[in-house]
């Protein structure tokens, strides 16, 4: 019994990693689910947007957020929590960020789990983590911010 636990265990694992999430599992798919939340105002679609970038720029968010909110608002920054990440996300990332998913150019290589997707002139990358297609670089904001503001590094 312990055995078929464990076999039908590690199945699901292999399928859950492989297959990915539905609403990932294209470029294409990937942005229409970030175009769909970015405007969103509760956690839950906040939470949906930020997935929508890969783990290291989930990460990079996650170690940033807050010294950005110090940065930019200095004591009016309201500290941690989802008001603040929502209003930094709000002023910063989501205007460098399509506002549609209407595709003008496509260059998508399977097999090495990258892609390019043109949107209103803008270049968007993406890459394939476990079975998803993510989003690289949030729109090129962490670079520039970094570079505007050298504390938050």
């Amino acid at each position: 019994m312990r055995s078929s636990l464990i076999f039908a265990a590690g199945v699901f694992l292999l399928i859950s990693i492989g297959c990915g999430e539905e609403y990932f599992s294209t470029p294409e798919k990937t942005l229409q689910h970030y175009v769909r939340n970015r405007m969103k105002g509760s956690g839950q679609e906040y939470e949906t947007v930020l997935n929508s970038f890969t783990r290291d720029d989930r990460s990079w968010w996650d170690d940033h957020y807050l010294r950005l909110c110090t940065a930019l608002y200095g004591k009016d920054c309201p500290g941690q929590g989802l008001p603040t990440e929502t209003t930094i996300w709000t002023d910063k990332f989501e205007p460098a960020g399509p506002q549609t998913d209407e595709i003008e150019k496509s260059e998508i290589d399977e097999d090495k789990g990258t892609a390019w997707l043109t949107v209103q002139g803008q270049d968007i990358e993406f890459k394939k983590e476990r079975g998803n297609w993510k989003m690289v670089g949030m729109f090129g904001m962490q670079e520039e911010l970094e570079d505007q503001y050298p504390q938050i590094r």
